[in-house]
């Protein structure tokens, strides 16, 4: 399942349980209020992955190299990365978000 299609389902739930706790105009109000003091009206991220190859891979120069990656390419955060080996090849695996 795509992440948005989860929140949405999510989201209704929500909805519909607080519509079985109160009245209408006070969910419309706590709708109202969460989305203005959080800012933003997706309340998602956009994630990719990158994954680059190195004959090494070092916790350091992965990390940098996803900076680099994400700052560069399109303004992106690194949430995660990690080293993957498999004998002689190694590869950097990001985790680059973007709000």
């Amino acid at each position: 399942m795509k992440p948005s299609l989860v929140h949405s389902q999510v989201t209704r739930y929500i909805i519909d349980i607080l519509s079985l706790i109160m009245d209408p105009r006070y969910v419309t109000l706590f709708i109202f209020l969460v989305l203005a003091l959080h800012g933003d009206t997706t309340l998602a991220e956009t994630c990719r992955q990158f994954v680059k190859v190195h004959p090494f891979c070092f916790k350091a120069m992965c990390k940098a190299n996803c900076a680099i990656e994400g700052k560069f390419s399109d303004g992106s955060y690194v949430k995660d990365y990690r080293c993957e080996s498999g004998g002689f090849h190694s590869v950097c695996v990001c985790i680059l978000c973007k709000h």
